[in-house]
């Protein structure tokens, strides 16, 4: 429920930024994507994602080199973003978060 109400205001301002430039169904395939790799490989992303002494700018560094070519910029900002507030644990919430807006 937590990670649900962290999501929330995330997938909110990226489905508005999404539907002003007509990029729903790109970003929301790219969240799914996201949502797939967090949910089928756990023992890889999160605990590199999560953990407290791997400094941020190697987690963006490594976010880059794997979904740069892959994903929407968008999708990789908001990766960025949540790296860097400590709230990667809401990447798995942010997929049906997104679809309520």
């Amino acid at each position: 429920m937590l990670e649900s109400n962290t999501a929330r205001p995330y997938a909110r301002a990226l489905y508005e930024v999404a539907a002003t430039q007509g990029l729903e169904e790109r970003i929301a395939h790219d969240l799914g994507l996201i949502r797939a790799l967090w949910e089928e490989d756990p023992e890889l992303a999160q605990p590199f994602l999560t953990h407290p002494l791997i400094h941020v700018a190697a987690k963006e560094a490594v976010l880059e080199r794997a979904l740069g070519s892959t994903v929407h910029p968008h999708i990789l900002t908001l990766m960025r973003l949540l790296v860097r507030r400590g709230k990667v644990a809401a990447i798995p919430s942010l997929v049906p978060a997104f679809f309520q807006e």
